[in-house]
């Protein structure tokens, strides 16, 4: 499969993700310490699940949205190094911001400086104007990344047995990340 949709950044690159990418997948969706903060309700714990995921979902997304959770590599070494992208949920309406990224990459930006051009690209390209993120209160960093992106806490989500806290995207304020990915 072609790549066809490549952001740079000052030191990332984003892009779809592809079947080769299960294995690094499998790594940073199987790590718990990653994964602490998410709801995932289908945990990927095998190669097979992970290649399920990018088939079944990513690429499905990408084909039906333009968007989806693309891969993000370092720019020097080219490796996975974690996950940025928007993904649409049927029930809100609307797509929600997500990140994950390696642990050894947190603390440094990498999630902050991929999400700036994700949702720069995804206004400019694809004319998304409007987006959440939903966040576990305890995920500070994770907080602190949607407040950079402009998202104003809106309330409390409550889905199963877990309570989000809700951030909606200040439109204007994206405006003003477009110029950060070209």
């Amino acid at each position: 499969m072609s790549i066809t949709m490549k952001i740079n950044t000052l030191r990332t690159i984003i892009r779809e993700f592809t079947l080769a990418d299960a294995s690094s997948v499998l790594a940073l969706n199987g790590d718990p310490i990653v994964t602490q903060y998410t709801a995932d309700n289908s945990p990927i714990l095998t190669l097979n699940d992970a290649q399920t995921v990018i088939s079944n979902i990513w690429l499905h997304e990408y084909a039906l949205y333009g968007y989806g959770r693309w891969a993000v590599l370092d720019n020097t070494t080219h490796k996975v190094i974690g996950f940025c992208g928007l993904k649409y949920i049927p029930e809100v309406g609307l797509p929600d911001i997500g990140y994950r990224f390696l642990p050894q990459y947190w603390g440094n930006g990498y999630a902050t400086e991929s999400a700036l051009a994700c949702t720069a690209y995804c206004k400019s390209e694809l004319g998304v104007s409007q987006f959440f993120g939903d966040v576990i209160a305890d995920n500070k960093a994770s907080i602190r990344v949607l407040q950079k992106l402009g998202l104003k806490f809106s309330g409390y989500v409550k889905t199963d047995s877990i309570t989000f806290q809700r951030y909606l995207l200040s439109t204007p304020t994206l405006q003003n990340t477009i110029q950060f990915y070209k």
